[in-house]
C-alpha cells in the first residue's frame, strides 16, 4: 500500500462514527446470553465450563491476595492515622451519609489497627480460597466424625462441619473479600482511584457469583459426570461465566476503542515510540524495548495492540462446544474451527498481558486481566491433571468423607454434599435451582449487561459523533433510569467503565523534592520506584502497585491537594509517610527546615552501559515556592525568594 493510500485510510479512520458499535455490542451480548440459554434447553451440553469456573475461582483468589498484600505494606503511610490522607478525616466528613453512599466498616473504627486487621483477614481469606482449605477442613471434620468412637463427639463434629460449610463457603468468602476491599477503597481516596481497583472489585463480585453457581452442583469439586437433575445448576454456571467473559470484553474493547478514537498517535502507530519511557513506572524491559527495538516494529506493535484489543475479544461469541460422535462432518468441522479460534485468541491475549507486564510496572492488573481471559477456555482446553487438582479432596487419599448421618448406610467413599443439600431436600432443591436460581441469575446478568454497556456508552459518548442509531439506543434504554441506578450505587464499582491509555503522553515530567536547613545545601528525597537519580536502574515492582509513586506521575497534569499534605508531613518528619520513600536525607527527629520542588523533563539515556546513567533530564523549572512550617507548625508557609 502506498503512502497516499495510508494517509487516506487514516483520515477515513478518524471520521468513522464509532457510536454505531455500542448498540451492536449490546445486541450481540444479549444475543449471546439468550442463545446460550437456548442451546442448553435444546441440546443440554452445559458441562464444558465447570473446570474453567473452578480455575477462575482459584486464580481470582491469587489476584485478591496480591491486591490486599500490595496495599497492606503502604496503607499506614497513605491513609493511616498519621498518613497523607488520614482515614479518620474522611470518615468524619462522610459519616453522616448512609451505608450505600459510604459502604465501609471503618466508619466505626478508623484506626491503624483496623487497617491491619482488615488486610490480614483479606489475605487470609484469599489464601483459604486459593488452597480450598475451608472445604478440606470440612472434609477432615466429617472424617473424624465418622471414625471416632467418643460419645457425642461425632455429632458435634458433623454439626460444626455443616455450620462451617454454611458460614465459610466459597460464595461467602468471595463476598467477604469484596466487602473488605470495598471498605478500604472508600477511605483510601486518591490512592485507590485507579481502574485497577474497579477491576479487582468486579472480579471479586463475579467470583462470588461463579462460586455460588458451582455450589449448586451435587459434586461440583470432585465429580466430572453429571445427571440431568443438575442441568439447571450447570446452566447457572455458564450464565455466571458469561458475566466474566463480558467483563473481559469490556476491558479490552473499551481500551481499544478510546485509543483509536481519542489519540491520533495510536492510529498512525507512533504511540509506542513514547510509551516505554513516559509510562508511570518503567522497568528494565521498558528501557531495552525503547532502545533496541526498531522504529518500524514500534509502529507495528501499536497496530497489533489495537487489533488485539478491538478484534480478539469477539471470540467470546464463538461456541466452544466439542463435537460429538453423532455430529455431522460439517458441524464437527465448525465446532473444531471455533474451538481452535477461541483457544488461539486466549493464548494471544494472555501473551499480550505478559508482554505488557514485562515492559512496565502495572502491579496486579495484568494478572487480573489474564485471569479473565483464561476464563474463556472450555474444559477441553484445560489439562486433565489440572482438572483433577481443582477437584482434589481427601477421598484421593482413601479417606472416607461421608457425613456421619449416612456413614452407617453406605460403605463406599463419597463426596460431601454441597451446603444447600443440608438445608432443603433434593426435590425442593432441584425445583428451586431450575425455576428460581437460574432465572434469577439470568435477570442479574441481563441487568449487569445493561448497566455496564450503558456506562461504556455514557463515558465515551463525548468522543463520538451523534447518529440516528445513538438516538434509537437512548430511546430503547432510558438515560434517566440508568443515571438513577448508577449514581445511587456507583460506590460499589459493579459496572465500571474502562479505557486504558486513552491518550499517549509524549513527555515525562518528574518532581524532585529537596530539603535544606540553611537554603544552601540541598539534599534529595529518593522514592522507591519513581525515577529521581539518573544512575538508578528502572525497578521491577511486579506484582506490587506502589500507590504514592503512581500518583506522583499524575502530578505532571495537575497539582493535587494531597501533594501539599505530603510535603507538610515531610517537613514534620512523619515516620509513617517517610516510610514510603527509599531514602530520607534527614533524621526523622530532625527534619529539614525548608523544602523545594523542581520539575524536570526525564528521558531514557541512550548510553547507560557507558556512563552508568539510565536517565537524562533537562528543562529545570520550579514547581512551587520554597516551603517551611508556620510558627505553630500546623500549616505551610511559602518563601518568596
Amino acid at each position: 500500500m502506498s503512502v497516499g493510500n495510508n494517509v487516506f485510510f487514516l483520515n477515513r479512520l478518524q471520521t468513522v462514527d464509532w457510536s454505531h458499535l455500542h448498540p451492536v455490542v449490546l445486541a450481540l451480548a444479549y444475543t449471546g446470553v439468550l442463545s446460550s440459554v437456548g442451546s442448553h434447553l435444546l441440546f443440554g451440553n452445559a458441562e464444558q465450563y465447570l473446570c474453567s469456573a473452578l480455575l477462575f475461582q482459584r486464580l481470582s483468589a491469587v489476584v485478591l491476595l496480591l491486591a490486599f498484600a500490595s496495599f497492606w505494606v503502604q496503607c499506614i503511610g497513605c491513609v493511616g492515622e498519621n498518613g497523607i490522607e488520614p482515614l479518620a478525616d474522611k470518615v468524619s466528613r462522610m459519616r453522616k451519609q448512609g451505608w450505600v453512599a459510604f459502604p465501609t466498616i471503618f466508619r466505626r473504627w478508623p484506626t491503624n489497627q483496623a487497617l491491619h486487621i482488615v488486610h490480614a483477614i483479606g489475605c487470609g481469606i484469599a489464601l483459604v480460597l486459593l488452597f480450598d482449605l475451608h472445604h478440606l477442613l470440612q472434609q477432615a471434620l466429617f472424617y473424624l466424625a465418622a471414625t471416632t468412637s467418643i460419645p457425642f463427639l461425632p455429632t458435634a463434629l458433623a454439626l460444626f462441619a455443616r455450620l462451617l460449610s454454611l458460614l465459610c463457603s466459597s460464595p461467602v468468602l468471595f463476598a467477604a473479600c469484596y466487602l473488605l476491599y470495598l471498605s478500604v477503597r472508600c477511605v483510601a481516596g486518591v490512592f485507590m482511584c485507579l481502574q485497577f481497583d474497579n477491576l479487582i472489585l468486579e472480579t471479586a463480585a463475579l467470583a462470588a457469583c461463579v462460586s455460588f453457581a458451582t455450589s449448586l452442583l451435587p459434586s461440583a469439586h470432585y465429580d466430572s459426570s453429571f445427571s440431568s437433575s443438575s442441568f439447571s445448576a450447570l446452566l447457572a454456571v455458564e450464565l455466571a461465566m458469561w458475566a466474566v467473559w463480558w467483563l473481559n470484553f469490556r476491558i479490552l474493547y473499551s481500551s481499544g476503542l478510546v485509543k483509536i478514537v481519542c489519540d491520533r498517535r495510536w492510529r498512525d502507530g507512533s504511540a509506542m515510540l513514547f510509551h516505554y519511557w513516559s509510562q508511570p513506572i518503567p522497568n528494565p524491559g521498558s528501557y531495552f524495548a525503547h532502545w533496541y527495538v526498531p522504529a518500524w516494529l514500534h509502529r507495528l506493535s501499536a497496530w497489533i495492540h489495537l487489533v488485539i484489543e478491538l478484534l480478539l475479544p469477539w471470540v467470546m461469541f464463538l461456541p466452544a462446544a466439542a463435537a460429538t460422535a453423532s455430529s455431522s462432518p460439517s458441524s464437527s468441522f465448525f465446532a473444531s474451527l471455533c474451538g481452535s479460534l477461541r483457544l488461539w485468541a486466549v493464548l494471544i491475549m494472555v501473551a499480550f498481558q505478559v508482554a505488557i507486564s514485562c515492559t512496565g510496572n502495572y502491579g496486579f492488573f495484568n494478572a487480573n486481566a489474564a485471569i479473565l481471559t483464561v476464563a474463556l477456555l472450555s474444559d477441553a482446553n484445560i489439562p486433565v491433571w489440572l482438572c483433577d487438582l481443582l477437584r482434589f479432596d481427601l477421598s484421593h487419599w482413601g479417606l472416607s468423607v461421608i457425613p456421619v448421618s449416612t456413614a452407617s448406610s453406605s460403605s463406599s467413599s463419597a463426596s460431601v454434599p454441597p451446603l444447600s443439600r443440608w438445608v432443603i431436600s433434593d426435590e425442593v432443591f432441584s425445583a428451586l435451582s431450575r425455576y428460581l436460581v437460574v432465572p434469577l441469575m439470568l435477570a442479574v446478568l441481563l441487568f449487569l449487561l445493561f448497566m455496564t454497556t450503558h456506562s461504556l456508552w455514557i463515558t465515551h459518548q463525548r468522543y463520538v459523533s451523534p447518529s440516528w442509531l445513538s438516538q434509537l439506543y437512548e430511546k430503547l434504554f432510558p438515560k434517566d433510569l440508568y443515571e438513577t441506578i448508577y449514581y445511587n450505587f456507583h460506590r460499589f464499582s459493579l459496572w465500571s467503565s474502562y479505557g486504558l491509555f486513552r491518550t499517549m503522553t509524549t513527555n515525562r515530567t518528574e518532581l524532585v523534592i529537596e530539603g535544606s536547613n540553611d537554603l544552601t545545601e540541598w539534599r534529595v528525597y529518593e522514592f522507591k520506584y519513581k525515577p529521581t537519580s539518573l544512575t538508578r536502574r528502572p525497578p521491577v515492582a511486579f506484582p506490587h502497585l506502589p500507590r504514592l509513586d503512581w500518583m506522583l506521575w499524575f502530578c505532571q497534569f495537575r497539582s493535587p491537594s494531597w501533594l501539599e499534605w505530603f510535603l507538610y508531613e515531610l517537613l514534620r518528619g512523619n515516620r509513617d509517610v517517610c516510610g514510603l520513600l527509599s531514602h530520607v536525607p534527614f533524621p526523622l527527629d530532625k527534619p529539614p527546615t525548608f523544602l523545594r520542588v523542581y520539575r524536570y523533563e526525564y528521558r531514557f539515556s541512550p548510553t547507560s552501559t557507558a556512563t552508568g546513567e539510565w536517565w537524562s533530564r533537562s528543562n529545570q523549572t520550579r514547581f512551587c515556592p520554597i516551603l517551611k512550617l508556620s510558627k505553630d507548625g500546623k500549616s505551610l508557609v511559602h518563601l518568596r525568594i
